[in-house]
């Protein structure tokens, strides 16, 4: 069902970034992008669904949606896969995320935030600090269960301005750091979209763990496949891949520093220090591999 899914995804991606070329060439080429989309829409459609609904890997303590709601959860999940299988392919294509792409996605991911009120990872604020283990929990502010579509619209809307703050800062440090633009504006929307679904907690942990795909992997590709350049956002894709799918153990991990002292990640989230802390994380990430890696965006790039 995913690959059959993915076939028109790359479809679309081919419509949307028309390639030179020869005839002969360009079949090659858009077959090739059809069929990376069915196989690509097969295996994370399937993993997507048993994550979510198997593993429960976004089952946290503070956030209960009902059943009806779990289900819309995946299938909204379901779409922002398939719009990140678009914009992987057309960046890889033609260095270039469209806003055709990106501009519906958000607009599909802060409606149905607003229409459920109850699709949200987790809520837009959670104080983990007034938890006391085996007491109480974290506080939630109240305003969130008396009116869920305004905090649909506020959790969805802070994940947006999340995901285009952080990505419009490290675009303006790496041209600074580069001396040439390394990130292109479909990079800053493509994180605006990904908020718009997950939150400005889960993005700014997928921003975070996007140079850890791209030097590993990117790295892998300029090896064997000589490029010169390489687009970014695939990296963005495969990160907030990896927090849908992961989302539970990575909010609730936690470790003993000493006898007295814990770390939790999702405390992090809870004051102004941990949140420098781990934007400072993202900055640097990031940074250090523009260095490492040198990307660049095509003449194409938006």
């Amino acid at each position: 069902m995913g690959a059959m899914l993915g076939l028109p995804l790359g479809l679309w991606a081919v419509r949307l970034t028309p390639l030179p070329g020869s005839p002969e060439e360009l079949r090659t080429a858009n077959r090739l992008t059809v069929v990376l989309c069915g196989l690509a829409g097969g295996l994370l459609f399937a993993g997507t669904v048993y994550a979510m609904h198997f593993s429960q890997c976004q089952h946290t303590p503070e956030v209960q949606a009902d059943w009806f709601w779990r289900i819309g959860r995946i299938v909204s999940h379901l779409v922002l896969v398939s719009l990140l299988i678009v914009a992987t392919a057309t960046d890889f294509r033609d260095y270039s995320i469209p806003d055709a792409i990106t501009a519906a996605g958000a607009i599909f991911g802060l409606s149905i935030a607003v229409v459920s009120g109850d699709v949200q990872v987790i809520h837009v604020w959670v104080d983990w600090h007034a938890e006391i283990p085996g007491i109480r929990g974290p506080e939630i502010p109240e305003w969130i269960r008396l009116h869920p579509h305004w905090h649909g619209l506020a959790w969805s809307l802070a994940g947006m301005a999340a995901g285009a703050g952080v990505t419009g800062v490290v675009r303006g440090l790496s041209a600074w750091i580069l001396g040439r633009e390394a990130l292109g504006l479909g990079d800053v929307t493509l994180m605006a979209m990904i908020g718009s679904f997950l939150g400005w907690q889960p993005v700014l942990v997928a921003f975070v763990l996007a140079p850890i795909f791209g030097m590993v992997v990117g790295i892998a590709i300029r090896l064997l496949g000589g490029k010169s350049y390489l687009p970014y956002g695939p990296w963005l894709a495969m990160g907030a891949i990896a927090v849908m799918w992961s989302w539970r153990w990575i909010w609730m991990f936690e470790t003993a520093w000493s006898p007295t002292s814990r770390f939790a990640v999702r405390r992090f989230f809870s004051d102004g220090i941990g949140l420098a802390i781990v934007g400072g994380i993202a900055v640097f990430g990031m940074a250090a591999l523009l260095v490492l890696l040198r990307f660049r965006r095509g003449p194409a790039a938006q």
